[in-house]
């Protein structure tokens, strides 16, 4: 007994080392990667702006902006190299299709609900950082499995990295540039490189551009689908995240060609096949002025000015609101609504709105009282809220000249405001809120040309 007690008591404290040791190291590899990323965010920022957007086949911008989500950070390493991987704030999938299947527009069913569609790829922020140089080297990846392995391991695509892939994969991965434009891809079987991909600048699908089989080329279509508005993104034991949406969709369709090393296919640039296939990297600096910047597409001011009548109408016909009832959150929707023809708003009340504009991507805050209505006079959708104990109140800003408001000390902005026995089309913020204190402006990031 005496012998155990006299191991028992060091074996303890060599064990409160290890322990202590282990707990700092975690801790340094967690400030570590903080701070990596910290760079990266203020890199991104001062080069891209908050968002970066991809190009179809016809090299036209898809209508979905993709932010990076700095929480997601997940790295792989290959020598001196660091690969630092974010997901993207955004709903893109993209899947192959057989020329024929796009041919007769016959596609398998997803779900037997309309509204509900599956994410078949994963598209992400990749930043490389080598020790030897300075600076970062930025771009999208995208990966899409075959038919066959989305099938059999469609949930753990988010388990993908750069410099680490399954030895089977089987399927495609694209880059893009930050500027949305293509770079190259590739074509893995069974987890080897066989064929480089490149994506076809074609006006149509079915133009005679497709290049017969051969031993050396193919091509198929790649289907790509865009989600503007949804609801809720939930998670599937067999295809991983499944897309709850409302009525806002687009799609596209883009044609990629495959060829062996000898058909002389796509590929080159400085995003070499990693993982499975091997490769190494080794990128030219990185061209700041080759970005073609994101668009936040305004509409016709005077559009806004008849939504706020519009709505104003809309909720002083409606049963449950007429011209007294606190009827903010349906003014706010029927504006939104007529102007978009989005659901994204429909059922929420203030304080829900709110929140979905705080915590949603293409909701960015407005930092001044100017900005605010020099924003939707130039034909930007722009709201403001303050959520309090109940239910909280919103109104949008309109455009018109700001007016001077005792209660704020100083010019405000104009709004459509539907609360209690309000049904102003325009009136200075300042009869909506008697202080300024907690309201919030926030700014609709529409990605649609209404041109």
């Amino acid at each position: 007994m005496k012998r155990i007690k006299h191991y028992f008591f060091p074996i303890l404290i060599v064990l409160a080392v290890l322990y202590g040791c282990l707990k700092d190291e975690n801790e340094h590899f967690a400030s570590g990667k903080q701070e990596r990323t910290e760079r990266v965010q203020d890199w991104f920022v001062d080069l891209c702006g908050d968002f970066v957007r991809v190009k179809d086949g016809k090299g036209e911008f898809l209508p979905l902006g993709l932010f990076p989500n700095w929480e997601t950070q997940r790295s792989s390493s290959k020598g001196s190299t660091v690969a630092m991987e974010y997901n993207l704030n955004g709903l893109l999938s993209y899947r192959t299709r057989s020329m024929n299947e796009i041919a007769t527009m016959q596609t398998e069913n997803d779900s037997s609900d309309d509204t509900t569609f599956v994410l078949y790829s994963s598209t992400r922020l990749v930043v490389l950082e080598n020790d030897t140089s300075d600076g970062f080297l930025g771009f999208l990846m995208t990966i899409i499995p075959s038919r066959s392995y989305f099938e059999n391991y469609g949930a753990e695509l988010e388990d993908f990295t750069y410099f680490d892939r399954p030895a089977d994969f089987d399927g495609t991965v694209l880059y893009h540039d930050l500027g949305g434009n293509f770079v190259n891809g590739w074509k893995y079987v069974e987890g080897n490189v066989l064929y480089t991909a490149d994506i076809l600048q074609c006006d149509t699908v079915l133009e005679s551009s497709i290049t017969p089989a051969s031993t050396t080329c193919y091509t198929e279509f790649i289907d790509v689908d865009v989600w503007i508005s949804w609801n809720t993104i939930e998670h599937d034991p067999m295809y991983g995240k499944v897309v709850v949406a409302n009525t806002m969709r687009a799609g596209a369709v883009m044609m990629a060609k495959y060829c062996t090393e000898s058909g002389g296919g796509g590929g080159g640039g400085p995003y070499l096949p990693s993982g499975g296939g091997g490769g190494h990297y080794d990128p030219p600096p990185y061209q700041r002025d080759t970005l073609v910047p994101p668009v936040d597409n305004p509409i016709d001011p005077a559009s806004i000015t008849e939504a706020a009548e519009y709505a104003v109408q809309y909720v002083i016909n409606h049963p449950d609101c007429g011209t007294k009832k606190k009827c903010c959150n349906k003014g706010v929707n029927a504006m939104f609504k007529q102007l978009f023809n989005s659901d994204e708003l429909e059922g929420m009340f203030a304080n829900n709105m709110i929140s979905h504009w705080d915590s949603t991507a293409h909701w960015v805050t407005v930092n001044s009282l100017e900005e605010a209505q020099q924003l939707a006079n130039e034909g930007h959708f722009v709201v403001a809220g303050r959520k309090e104990k109940g239910n909280g109140h919103v109104v949008v800003v309109v455009p018109g000249e700001m007016v001077s408001s005792g209660n704020w000390g100083g010019r405000v902005p104009v709004v459509m405001d539907t609360g209690e026995n309000r049904r102003y089309t325009k009136k200075g913020v300042g009869y909506s809120w008697t202080e300024k204190g907690g309201v919030k402006f926030y700014k609709y990031i529409n990605f649609l040309s209404h041109e």
